[in-house]
């Protein structure tokens, strides 16, 4: 599921029955490879009952990835509550919260201690508040909203792609409706996009994936794609790093930033080829954070022949 905004929808004659789930995006998923991103929900979510409720997901079972999503609209409580959260009400699986962020509710409200993980959100809800909430302070940095909004938002919320993926309004953070793939041009820095196409080759061990660009590598380990081959034929740049201290200095950088919920399981040659400038700030509250060139490296794959230089 992307690319979706939902307001204005309520409907005040909803009745969910007791033991039954409501969102605004999805009421249930389960699998091992479902994703949701981009959604953003501006709406009344009414409780009528309801075991589980949330804005974007009720109920997860299962892989399921929910990355650069937001929540700002409001739970309408009619009778009983059961677990209540802005993006996942409750999860009995690996789900995975990324980039996303709520106003005035918890991000989740129950999600798996050792499998759930949330990483470079943010709330104007601090854990410290209430009982509730119990898994949301995980990675959440908390902000007034005055620091969410307006041209504050982009300084403040640093951990969100506002390059290429959010943009600041005059309220809060919004999805930037259209993001066209960019394919990169070899000996260019990378544009912080993920290529639809790689330079050349099937996959397989006879003809490799051929990676030339920032973006092509990007698409390579932030796919779930099966056990391909993949091979660098040029030097990637996925930062300038003019001056010793290029990483403060600098006011654009683009971040290493993977949407995974699996291991990478592919066979990179480097080919004697080097990657520089590759940058992961993980903000205040970072942890849990897989930072590398390959961040999440599943049994039996394989790197080889590469170097990674000038980096932070």
């Amino acid at each position: 599921i992307k690319d979706s905004y939902i307001s204005g929808s309520y409907n005040p004659e909803v009745n969910v029955k007791s033991g039954s789930s409501i969102a605004a995006i999805a009421a249930y998923v389960s699998g091992t490879k479902s994703v949701i991103e981009g959604c953003v929900v501006e709406e009344s979510v009414v409780i009528q009952g309801a075991w589980a409720a949330g804005g974007i997901v009720a109920a997860v079972a299962g892989g399921v990835l929910v990355s650069n999503c937001a929540f700002r609209g409001d739970f309408i409580e009619i009778g009983g509550r059961g677990v209540v959260g802005g993006i996942v009400g409750t999860d009995w699986g690996t789900t995975q919260i990324e980039s996303c962020y709520t106003v005035d509710c918890y991000l989740n409200n129950k999600m798996d201690a050792t499998f759930g993980h949330i990483y470079n959100c943010y709330s104007n809800i601090d854990i410290a508040d209430t009982t509730t909430g119990t898994y949301h302070k995980a990675n959440v940095t908390v902000l007034t909203k005055e620091l969410m909004s307006g041209t504050n938002a982009k300084a403040q919320m640093p951990l969100l792609d506002f390059n290429n993926i959010w943009s600041t309004t005059d309220t809060y953070p919004d999805i930037i409706k259209k993001i066209t793939p960019y394919d990169g041009k070899e000996g260019e820095v990378w544009s912080g996009k993920k290529a639809a196409e790689y330079a050349g080759g099937d996959g397989t061990k006879s003809a490799p994936y051929i990676i030339k660009t920032g973006e092509q590598l990007f698409k390579m380990v932030s796919d779930n794609a099966p056990e391909a081959y993949y091979r660098l034929d040029a030097d990637i740049v996925l930062n300038k790093t003019d001056g010793e201290f290029w990483y403060e200095e600098a006011t654009d950088l683009n971040m290493w930033r993977v949407n995974r919920i699996d291991g990478f399981k592919g066979h990179l040659d480097g080919n004697y080829h080097t990657v520089s400038g590759l940058y992961y700030c993980t903000g205040d509250n970072g942890r849990n954070i897989f930072a590398a060139l390959i961040p999440y490296a599943a049994s039996g794959c394989s790197v080889e022949r590469v170097g990674v230089i000038n980096s932070a």
